[in-house]
């Protein structure tokens, strides 16, 4: 299968937002409001991952000067600033495999 990676778009949010809830237990999961939050302020940081044009997972976190991820991150999002060196991955998620428990893509 051939990937194509791309930032995500406001417009993604309905899909990103059935692959959050798919991947987390309601108590884990992002919000609706966090995830279109995080679209607009991680925009360089947010990327989707589309198979045939059908976004099959993705990736987030915002740019930060901290080298490890702390819980006031998933709270609150603001803008990546441009010389923040790391980036602290919020949230991984990749869609099910249809008819399957299998995953579609895999991140090694």
């Amino acid at each position: 299968m051939k990937l194509h990676f791309s930032k995500a778009q406001l417009n993604d949010l309905d899909t990103i937002m059935t692959i959050e809830t798919a991947g987390f237990t309601p108590q884990e999961a992002a919000t609706r409001t966090s995830m279109a939050s995080r679209i607009t302020n991680y925009p360089d940081t947010f990327i989707v991952a589309r198979a045939g044009g059908t976004i099959v997972g993705y990736v987030v976190g915002p740019a930060t000067d901290q080298p490890t991820i702390t819980d006031d991150l998933f709270s609150t999002s603001q803008p990546n600033r441009p010389d923040d060196p790391y980036i602290a991955v919020l949230s991984l998620a990749v869609s099910p495999a249809p008819s399957s428990s299998k995953c579609r893509l895999s991140i090694t």
